[in-house]
């Protein structure tokens, strides 16, 4: 009999629903990227076809004589209408999927903003029965870091729509003048534009959510350490270490295993907290874990000759971070990591790291959440509470 998944709490679950909103439009995304690129390869504007011929028996020209053909013309032409039809059924799909996402991203936010705790996504149905976007709108975050972006990116959906709208208003007539035919070329680029405009959309929507999640996060994780303090008296001594120790011991698995094990690596309680505010500041602790890799293969292309890596998790933090040692001693200050959350998968942990150590770009995904980790939240949460 499989075994039953603990449930969920409503901020995780409902994180976990846009994400997988996320990965749907990302898919259809790259397919139609691979579409169009299949398209191109078989342009004969851009490429040389054998014109070595083939004789058909049996079949006879306009002159008499025995019919021939170039297969490798034939082939292109099939292939290239082949490929123009998945290039032409992925964009839709890609588009409607970018299009729940961005709304799915935006409904979830306003949800949360107003004080409800949706565990999902949810969507109204189209005639056919299929989910339908809503409202992308997305308004309180003025104050926002990112809330510049999320308007500019919002505005790009609003032309994208209004294009589409004329594209198809001028569609209608018949016949067009030069004028139309050019405007109507115009906003038929602008409207093919929308499956990105709104997948950027919903990446910023979906770093909104998050902001909006910290809360409730907080408040859960209050909950479980009240929870866990509670039940102190009824269950036996937790064995030795620290309490997150089980989440990094995890981390440090997929590291070894993706052939990455760092140098060196360590946890404690017993560092200053430099996130507390207050009377309490420079006189409170926190608990973190630091991985210590002495060379990396970004080193070579380094013009300040820095050697290393270290990555830090620290409990008071949202994020990961990541810094370079420096030659004279110490390191650079650290630098968020912020798609890799505090508890995120430790193979996405492993991804990050591989990234960091070739000098490669960060992978583009947000890292999903390492649900085992439920426990050591609350552990962290109750020994942030007593120290």
């Amino acid at each position: 009999m499989p075994e039953k998944k603990p449930q969920q709490h409503w901020t995780e679950s409902l994180a976990d629903s846009v994400y997988a909103l996320y990965e749907t439009a990302n898919e259809y995304r790259n397919a139609y990227r691979t579409a169009q690129l299949q398209v191109t390869t078989v342009d004969q504007v851009r490429r040389m076809t054998y014109e070595g011929r083939v004789a058909i028996e049996g079949s006879i020209n306009a002159w008499g004589r025995t019919a021939t053909v170039v297969p490798h013309g034939q082939a292109l032409d099939v292939l290239s209408r082949l490929y123009r039809t998945v290039e032409t059924e992925t964009q839709a799909r890609y588009e409607e999927a970018a299009l729940l996402y961005a709304s799915g991203a935006a409904w979830a936010v306003r949800a949360v903003s107003r004080g409800d705790q949706p565990p999902l996504v949810s969507f109204h149905t189209t005639t056919h029965g299929d989910p339908a976007p809503s409202s992308m709108e997305i308004p309180g975050l003025q104050t926002w870091e990112d809330g510049p972006a999320l308007d500019a990116a919002y505005d790009a959906v609003l032309r994208c729509t209004s294009a589409a709208a004329r594209a198809e208003e001028l569609g209608d007539r018949e016949p067009l003048g030069d004028r139309e035919a050019a405007e109507l070329h115009r906003v038929h680029a602008e409207a093919e534009r929308m499956g990105d405009a709104s997948f950027a959309y919903g990446l910023i929507a979906q770093r909104a959510l998050a902001l909006v999640l910290v809360g409730p996060r907080r408040m859960r994780e209050s909950e479980l350490a009240q929870a866990h303090a509670a039940a102190q008296t009824d269950t036996p001594a937790p064995p030795p270490g620290l309490p997150h120790d089980p989440y990094i011991t995890a981390v440090i698995d997929a590291l070894t295993t993706a052939g990455l094990g760092p140098d060196a690596w360590w946890t404690s309680d017993a560092e200053i907290d430099p996130y507390a505010t207050g009377d309490d500041a420079g006189c409170t602790t926190m608990l973190n874990a630091v991985m210590r890799w002495d060379a990396t293969r970004a080193d070579q292309d380094d013009e300040t000759g820095r050697d290393g890596l270290l990555l830090f998790w620290d409990h008071p933090a949202e994020q990961w971070q990541y810094a370079r040692p420096r030659p004279e001693g110490g390191n650079t200050e650290p630098e968020y990591l912020p798609r890799l959350g505090l508890y995120s998968d430790p193979g996405a942990v492993a991804n990050t790291a591989r990234a960091l150590l070739a000098g490669q770009p960060f992978p583009d995904d947000y890292a999903p959440y390492w649900h085992p980790a439920d426990t050591v939240r609350a552990a962290v949460a109750a020994w942030a509470t007593t120290a």
